[in-house]
C-alpha cells in the first residue's frame, strides 16, 4: 500500500460525515492536505462553521 501511496503526487482524503470527521479533517489538515468532506447540504453549514474544517490560515512568510 505504501508503495501505491508514494506515487500519488497530491493525494486528497474523502472523510465521510460522522462523528469524527471533524478529527480526521483536522488530521488532513495538519498535513496540509486538501481535503473532500462527503455529507448532506443541512450538516456542511455546521462542518464550515468550524474553525477545524473551515478555510486555512494564510501561512506566514518569513
Amino acid at each position: 500500500m505504501q508503495e501505491v501511496a508514494k506515487s500519488y503526487k497530491q493525494p486528497m482524503p474523502l472523510i465521510l460525515s460522522s462523528h469524527s470527521a471533524l478529527d480526521a479533517a483536522e488530521g488532513a489538515r495538519n498535513f496540509r492536505l486538501r481535503r473532500i468532506i462527503y455529507t448532506t447540504s443541512a450538516r456542511a453549514n455546521i462542518y464550515l462553521q468550524n474553525p477545524i474544517v473551515g478555510r486555512d490560515k494564510p501561512r506566514a512568510r518569513l
